[in-house]
């Protein structure tokens, strides 16, 4: 005796000569994300790690990862992966156009604030204070940006602003009731 293969489900039973029930529509699959979405997700990710790792090693790849830059990277992270997953491509969308913005900016403005300067908030290897170019201090002493933060600032707001601009909107144009002519 042969096994036997598993029946599809039958429709529910119809009268004869009526239509069949119509098909159910298709949902999304859960692995089909917008580009502002995973935006979101992984650069959120990235930059909760990168402010939890400069509270432990400040000195890091010559970024000036001190406290208040390090919560700043850890709010915005954390921001942008609880508004990346299960909201709607709108509120991913916006959010990256908003940290997009704001990173953008502070990249941009490291750049055309900064000087030469010494910075006395990065550690260095030898212990002894650092030249940097384009060092940019807000706040003297407390919160110093040099040349890698500002490169770091800027590619994290492109990225944000690429991908909330990449992400498509859904756009329905309702049927014309005339014909068109071409």
């Amino acid at each position: 005796m042969e096994p036997q293969s598993p029946q599809p489900p039958r429709p529910a039973s119809t009268k004869t000569g009526s239509s069949p029930t119509p098909p159910l529509p298709e949902l999304p699959a859960p692995y089909k994300f917008s580009a502002a979405n995973q935006a979101c997700w992984y650069v959120g990710a990235f930059l909760i790690a990168a402010g939890v790792v400069g509270l432990v090693v400040p000195g890091l790849f010559y970024a000036h990862l001190n406290p208040i830059h390090d919560y700043i990277f850890i709010l915005t992270g954390v921001a942008s992966v609880l508004l990346g997953i299960g909201k709607p491509d709108y509120t991913a969308k916006k959010i990256c156009y908003w940290l997009g913005g704001f990173y953008t900016l502070m990249g941009v403005a490291g750049f055309l604030l900064g000087v030469r300067a010494v910075s006395l908030t990065r550690p260095t290897v030898s212990g002894a204070p650092a030249e940097t170019a384009f060092l940019w201090k807000p706040l003297p002493g407390r919160f110093e940006l040099g040349t890698v933060d500002h490169s770091v600032h800027l590619l994290v707001g492109l990225i944000y602003l690429a991908s909330a601009y990449f992400t498509l909107r859904k756009h329905h144009a309702p049927p014309s009731k005339e014909p068109t002519w071409h």
